[in-house]
């Protein structure tokens, strides 16, 4: 006759690798930016992958090096970032008192668009375009992984309206900047009413450590680059960007995508 009897066995859990308490856990409010590496599929599955891996870890070291010199400037003393395949997110705790104090509020958010802008040219000059978006919600961020609304709705923004190489603003926050009656710095509306990072005004106005000719040679050899009709419009945006700025005093800078010459970027 077999037994009922139900044989147990012991196991030994591992010890916690996770520096937070599971009774701690919250989810807490943040700016956030999701950001996607434009092509960065085809430079991972190109002859040339390791050579764009040591790009993109230069990019990632002038980013931080970068941050660190002006965060004490802009009072922004613990910014988040994670690198996975061709995204990186950036995240900034919104202040606590944000809901009484709205100079705080748009000075973290102001400042933290700002930083993006930096990270924008960076990319630029590394022959990396981004879109992306950003906004605030909720979300968890430790060193493992992120989780919350807000990263799903700063994806949603990146894959569904940015298209083009532009980092949008989710239109809450462009509403939080009405709000506040302060002038938008770095932000303009696009063609389809929707508000992105103006990067290049930095790069017009003087205030970029990089010069014209080279943000000009890069994008044209980065246009030059696509293999197809998709792509050719993205960059074509960027190029009519471009060229907005250098209309009137920068004539001599203008990019005429019909008559490029053959330009090869050396490493």
């Amino acid at each position: 006759m077999k037994s009922n009897k139900v044989s147990t066995i012991k196991i030994n859990l591992p010890p916690k690798t996770m520096t937070e308490d599971i009774d701690e856990l919250k989810l807490e409010h943040y700016f956030i930016a999701y950001i996607d590496f434009l092509g960065m599929k085809n430079m991972m599955n190109s002859d040339n992958s390791l050579n764009f891996l040591k790009i993109l870890h230069q990019l990632y070291d002038n980013t931080i090096s970068g941050i660190n010199a002006v965060k004490k400037e802009l009072c922004i003393n613990d910014i988040k970032i994670k690198i996975f395949s061709d995204n990186i997110i950036f995240a900034i705790k919104i202040p606590k008192n944000n809901k009484n104090n709205k100079n705080s509020f748009w000075f973290s958010l102001n400042n933290f668009i700002y930083l993006i802008s930096i990270f924008q040219m960076e990319a630029l000059m590394c022959g990396f375009t981004l879109r992306g978006g950003i906004t605030k919600g909720e979300l968890f961020f430790n060193d493992i992984y992120t989780y919350g609304p807000a990263i799903i709705r700063a994806y949603d923004l990146e894959s569904k309206n940015a298209i083009y190489p532009r980092i949008v603003i989710d239109p809450l926050l462009i509403e939080d900047y009405k709000s506040l009656n302060i002038e938008r710095m770095c932000i303009l509306k696009d063609f389809d009413d929707l508000f992105y990072i103006d990067y290049l005004i930095k790069l017009f106005s003087g205030t970029c450590n990089y010069t014209l000719e080279n943000i000009r040679k890069m994008i044209m050899y980065l246009y030059q680059q696509n293999k197809t009709p998709a792509i050719t419009q993205k960059y074509s945006w960027l190029i009519n960007k471009f060229n907005n700025y250098c209309i009137n005093d920068f004539s001599q800078y203008y990019i005429d995508s019909k008559n490029l010459p053959k330009l090869v970027i050396k490493n």
